[in-house]
């Protein structure tokens, strides 16, 4: 359940504060472009079917199981930003 926000906190004290709750979105480096290309050496073309494959993968189990999931693509200007993985992306 790694990729399924979920609420953070609930008690009378927070719900006191705000009528929504705090919700925690996770954050994935299996879609980071640092740890992807920089530290595993991926192409961008690479990159892009990593991408891809992770987030159909989650749409999959998310129809099946029936609850929602949140991708997290953390991406740099300096290493997605530039040309050559920009046209891949």
């Amino acid at each position: 359940d790694d990729d399924v926000p979920f609420e953070l906190l609930k008690s009378d004290s927070i719900e006191s504060m705000s009528k929504s709750p705090l919700v925690c979105l996770p954050y994935s480096m299996e879609t980071n472009d640092f740890s992807l290309v920089l530290t595993r050496n991926l192409s961008p073309r690479e990159y892009a079917a990593a991408l891809e494959s992770h987030i159909l993968q989650l749409a999959r189990e998310s129809r099946e199981s029936g609850c929602p999931s949140v991708v997290c693509l953390g991406m740099h200007t300096f290493v997605a930003g530039t040309p050559a993985s920009v046209h891949e992306l």
